[in-house]
């Protein structure tokens, strides 16, 4: 699996630069639903899908930053994005849940 995102206020402000270039668009409180909602899942993703690589795009390429495989983190870059940071703290809690 891959999974690209950033902090959630990036996500609308490239959202807004689309709408207003005539691209497509979405309320301010859908995307901040979408993103919490897809937060939620990444734990859960991780834990999942056989290897994982998770990226940070917010900057102007998305980085390299957490790489999972088979429930063992592989790479995990210092400093982490901070969505990163917490969306691999609930994945080491529910992988101590399952165990």
């Amino acid at each position: 699996m891959h999974y690209i995102a950033a902090r959630v206020e990036i996500h609308v402000e490239r959202v807004t630069a689309r709408a207003l270039a005539g691209g497509h668009a979405a309320s301010e409180p859908r995307l901040r639903e979408m993103y919490a909602s897809s937060m939620n899942n990444l734990p859960e993703a991780l834990d999942t899908f056989d290897h994982s690589f998770v990226y940070d795009s917010g900057g102007h390429k998305p980085i390299l930053q957490l790489e999972i495989e088979r429930g063992q983190i592989v790479l995990a870059e210092t400093p982490l994005a901070s969505w990163i940071e917490r969306g691999l703290e609930a994945f080491k809690e529910l992988r101590r849940n399952i165990r």
